[in-house]
């Protein structure tokens, strides 16, 4: 498992240790060419302007983070994919940037697999 993110490399391991993920390795990925092989997109401006979007900026202003100036693409999608041997074989690509992915059903096969 790896944490990829758009931003600088200090920003990376911010986030990782906020989230208890410090030991993971992590990738720096400015230009999108990890997000882009991966098949993961860039919102659209009206998509956070969607009722499940602001109600995910309300809920995280109400937990105390307030919006910084962005050093990094805010148009990025968030995703997640599962590998194996090269391969793509699971993959969580929102629709929109309120969606967020359900980890553990990620990696987790499916019974029918």
């Amino acid at each position: 498992m790896a944490f990829v993110h758009p931003d600088r490399a200090e920003f990376g391991a911010a986030v990782a240790g906020e989230y208890g993920l410090q030991d993971l390795p992590r990738f720096a990925d400015p230009d999108g060419i990890l997000y882009r092989a991966c098949g993961l997109g860039r919102a659209r401006v009206w998509q956070f302007l969607t009722r499940s979007s602001l109600r995910r900026y309300w809920q995280a202003w109400r937990a105390g983070h307030r919006g910084a100036r962005p050093t990094a693409d805010v148009l990025r999608m968030p995703g997640a994919v599962v590998l194996h041997r090269g391969e793509i074989v699971r993959a969580f690509r929102p629709r929109g940037p309120a969606e967020r992915v359900d980890y553990r059903s990620l990696l987790m096969p499916a019974q029918s697999e």
